[in-house]
């Protein structure tokens, strides 16, 4: 009755079946845990959700940026930019809509009061108790499973759905879209939760995908959050941060797509034991040097 988690996939197939091998995982007894962005980028992004859907309540996965954009597409609210995202499910796929609400269906956070351990694609705001982040992306989830209200978020997404400013102007629909960002985007920000998006054109300015600055006001979410005694946080999503294994988080997005390798840990054994395979260069780094 082990209990895996998996960093970012991104259509790597074969990686992510040798590192199931690697962890001699057993679909029958076991639970597989996967961060989100299983598509994109890679070489078989259907064939990875194929897997996945074929395990059914043996795996755990939480919405990533790449798979917002896919629901964006399916809907139908295309954009060159959202598209590529969607073709590999929409071109190579038969059952599309099929696969369209199984993503919908996927929460934005998953905890096991069991485990104590909680699953989210890329972070949460460090302002947020355990308690909020679940109630948020609850709402979120329950939004995206409702088709008509799904197709009205979709329909007032934002340019690669960045969020606007923060505050009290902010009508329900964007602060949706602010909360979505941060479970499927987050990289850095204040201490006061005030989050860097976009990276500025300004020569020097701050850079959202790059490794964290020493420095710099914009740290880390998980640097910055006061973390409660017996709190668990699984991410993925920042390839350049790399594997950080903490008493309260552990970052898994290691860049198998980029030519890095793909990473497990077993989150039951205390130990927490760690199970990577190489990947292979199936694509270049996106915007920045954060890998998004």
């Amino acid at each position: 009755m082990a209990v895996y988690a998996v960093g970012d996939v991104h259509g790597c197939l074969r990686e992510l079946e040798a590192l199931l091998a690697v962890m001699e995982f057993d679909a029958g007894r076991d639970t597989l845990w996967l961060v989100g962005d299983l598509i994109n980028r890679g070489p078989d992004p259907l064939g990875v959700v194929r897997l996945v859907r074929e395990l059914d309540s043996r795996a755990v996965v939480t919405l990533g940026n790449h798979e917002i954009r896919a629901i964006v597409s399916l809907c139908g609210q295309v954009s060159p930019q959202f598209q590529k995202f969607a073709t590999p499910l929409l071109v190579d796929s038969p059952d599309a809509p099929e696969l369209l609400e199984w993503l919908c269906s996927r929460p934005l956070l998953h905890h096991d009061p069991r485990l104590g351990a909680t699953l989210v694609h890329a972070g949460i705001c460090p302002t947020w108790s355990l308690a909020e982040a679940r109630r948020r992306a609850k709402a979120l989830s329950e939004l995206l499973a409702d088709p008509a209200r799904r197709l009205e978020l979709l329909r007032r997404n934002r340019s690669d759905f960045l969020p606007a400013s923060d505050g009290p102007e902010l009508d329900p629909w964007q602060k949706s879209w602010r909360d979505l960002a941060i479970f499927t985007r987050l990289r850095r920000c204040t201490r006061d939760g005030a989050c860097l998006w976009t990276r500025p054109p300004e020569a020097g300015k701050e850079d959202p995908f790059a490794a964290p600055v020493a420095d710099s006001p914009f740290q880390p979410w998980y640097e910055i959050r006061d973390w409660q005694p017996g709190e668990l946080m699984v991410y993925g999503h920042w390839a350049t941060a790399g594997v950080k294994v903490r008493p309260h988080s552990i970052g898994l997005d290691s860049g198998c797509v980029y030519g890095g390798v793909l990473t497990g840990v077993r989150l039951d054994d205390p130990a927490r034991p760690l199970f990577q395979v190489p990947g292979s260069r199936h694509a270049r780094p996106g915007r920045g040097s954060g890998k998004e």
